[in-house]
C-alpha cells in the first residue's frame, strides 16, 4: 500500500460550494500541506468562485 502521500483528494468542496462545502480554500490547502499531500484539486459546484484563492495559498504553499 502506498503512503498517504500518494493519495489526491478529488471531491474537495470549498464553502464556496454552498450548502455543502464549509472550509475556506486557504484552509484546505493548509491542511493539505500539514498532511503532506503533494495534490489537491478543488471541485466546487455552480462555479469556480474559489479558485483563486485556492490558488493563491496553493502557490504560498508551494
Amino acid at each position: 500500500m502506498g503512503s498517504m502521500t500518494d493519495y489526491v483528494e478529488l471531491r474537495c468542496r470549498s464553502a464556496f460550494s454552498f450548502l455543502v462545502g464549509a472550509s475556506l480554500p486557504e484552509d484546505l490547502v493548509a491542511r493539505a500541506a500539514t498532511l503532506e499531500y503533494d495534490t489537491l484539486t478543488l471541485a466546487d459546484r455552480n462555479g469556480v468562485y474559489g479558485a483563486p484563492r485556492f490558488f493563491q495559498a496553493a502557490r504560498q504553499a508551494g
